[in-house]
């Protein structure tokens, strides 16, 4: 605080003077020239009383400078302790904002007088100026100043069409009409024709909107309002919201106070974007799918209509112990049973489409279970899957059995393995016992005489085909089923043989 130089006073007192004769013209108050002295002062916008101000016959007039760093919400509140205090609200000029110029009558120290302003405001520099109504007007008084910045980002100047300030699609701005701000202007692009959405929110009494083309011609319609609504307010605002088809080009938003009354101003919120296109249908590639546990598979999604604002689906199962579905579609059986996939639209529609899902168990059958094989032979084995799919075949000991690949197995040599087949994920086991092949021909020694006979009782395993075959078919010969018939004195052999194996008899022809 401290005291205006003379020649600051001189220039200000002489601009108050006349402020007050103009004050007295607009307020019908009959406002006397100040003959006193006038100091000036800080009042900070904190919320404090200042308590310590005095009108007094030598100084008449007090100034409180305001600075504002931002534009916002000032709120001042004049307490009067004495008769007859002018309380006046000046811009940097020392000019009457809002014809406020107040003269509190009838206040004392035992009756205080109390008036409040409130105005938004851009930046600069205020001035709450108290001064003697008459000259007998003395006394003490109160001042408080509050202060709530307004953030908005809207850039000023832009009060004209030429001083839009450029609006960007789909990002939301708060603006401001002010005391020294009655309406702004917003421009923006439309590369193509498309439908767009503009969103005014408005946090005081009203709000004009219109929209314009880049002739300045209204082409709101029967959408343009002359105001958002009546009764807006910070706790509870009002909201115009209207979609426009839009050719390619340049267009204005002009927003304007409804009320002439500089009270009636405030913030706004101003949004153009891409008008909201909900989704009316989802159709799934599939409306069944039948999976195996442990097996995966793809569901799409199509969506209509093609230019919905927010196509993503969300996926989801209600028996996700059963089957799981993930961000994509993809849908992964997890047990035996059945469980429903849905899709979801995710812009608010709530459009669903579901799929019934069934899971099973993979099988494999292998026809036995232990084979029992003679040297040299082989034995396929029958195997059933579901699915069907590959098969493989291994042997414990390629030695005694081998395995093709196709399960053909092999009998090498005595002794005993075990064939292991594996599909779908499980394993199958097949014990393999190998035997030599037998051959008994009973007696090892004949005598006949000629003309005699004698059936050989060969017995072979495994069963097949046994052949005979005589060494001199001139002493005796041998029949395909054994059957020896001696011929003449003389010894030969008989040999036997089946499966391999190989046994000789010993044949002795005498004479009768």
């Amino acid at each position: 605080m401290g005291r205006i130089s003379w020649r600051r006073f001189v220039s200000a007192y002489l601009a108050v003077a006349g402020l007050a004769i103009l004050c007295a013209i607009v307020t019908g108050y009959p406002v006397q020239a100040e003959e006193g002295q006038a100091t000036w002062h800080e009042l900070k916008a904190d919320g404090t009383w200042m308590q310590d101000g005095q009108i007094t016959k030598e100084y008449t007039t007090r100034y409180y400078t305001i600075m504002l760093p931002k534009a916002g919400y000032l709120s001042i509140e004049a307490r009067a302790l004495g008769e007859g205090q002018q309380f006046g609200f000046l811009d940097e000029n020392l000019n009457v904002i809002n014809g406020i110029n107040t003269v509190l009558w009838g206040a004392s120290q035992a009756m205080p007088k109390s008036k409040a302003w409130a105005h938004w405001l851009e930046a600069g520099t205020y001035y709450v100026r108290v001064y003697q109504y008459d000259r007998k007007s003395t006394g003490s008084f109160w001042l408080k100043a509050s202060f709530k910045e307004a953030q908005n980002q809207e850039k000023e100047p832009n009060q004209t069409y030429e001083q839009a300030m450029a609006l960007p699609m789909s990002q939301k701005l708060r603006g401001l009409l002010s005391v020294q701000d009655q309406n702004d202007y917003y421009s923006f692009q439309i590369t193509k024709r498309q439908r767009v959405t503009i969103r005014a929110i408005c946090y005081f009494s009203g709000l004009h909107l219109r929209l314009l083309n880049r002739d300045l011609k209204d082409v709101s319609g029967e959408k343009r309002v002359d105001a958002v609504t009546w009764g807006g307010s910070l706790e509870v605002p009002k909201i115009y919201e209207n979609d426009f088809e839009l050719e390619p080009g340049t267009y204005y938003i002009y927003l304007g106070a409804y009320s002439g009354y500089l009270t009636d101003r405030g913030l706004y919120d101003l949004e153009i974007f891409p008008t909201k296109v909900s989704v009316s249908s989802i159709t799934l590639s599939k409306s069944t799918l039948s999976l195996y546990r442990g097996d995966s598979a793809g569901l799409q999604a199509s969506v209509l209509p093609q230019n919905a604002t927010n196509p993503a689906i969300k996926w989801s199962s209600d028996q996700p112990k059963i089957a799981t579905v993930n961000a994509d579609g993809r849908v992964r059986g997890l047990k035996a049973g059945t469980a429903t996939i849905r899709a979801k639209s995710t812009d608010g529609s709530d459009i669903t489409m579901t799929c019934k899902v069934t899971v099973k168990n993979k099988t494999m059958k292998v026809d036995r279970s232990k084979v029992t094989l003679y040297k040299g032979k082989k034995i396929t084995v029958k195997v059933t899957a579901d699915p069907a799919g590959k098969i493989s075949y291994t042997s414990s000991n390629p030695n005694i059995a081998t395995v093709s690949s196709k399960g053909k197995i092999t009998a090498k040599k005595k002794g005993s393995c075990t064939v292991t087949v594996k599909g779908n994920g499980l394993v199958r086991r097949i014990k393999v016992t190998v035997k030599n092949p037998t051959l008994s021909v009973g007696k090892a020694k004949v005598t006949l005489k000629e003309k005699a006979s004698y059936k050989i009782k060969a017995s072979a395993a495994p069963k097949g085909t046994v052949k005979y075959r005589s060494s001199n078919a001139k002493v005796a010969k041998v029949s395909k089923t054994g059957k020896v018939t001696a011929r003449k004195k003389g010894t030969c052999k008989i040999t036997v043989e089946a499966n391999g194996v190989k046994k000789v008899i010993q044949v002795k022809v005498v004479k009768k």
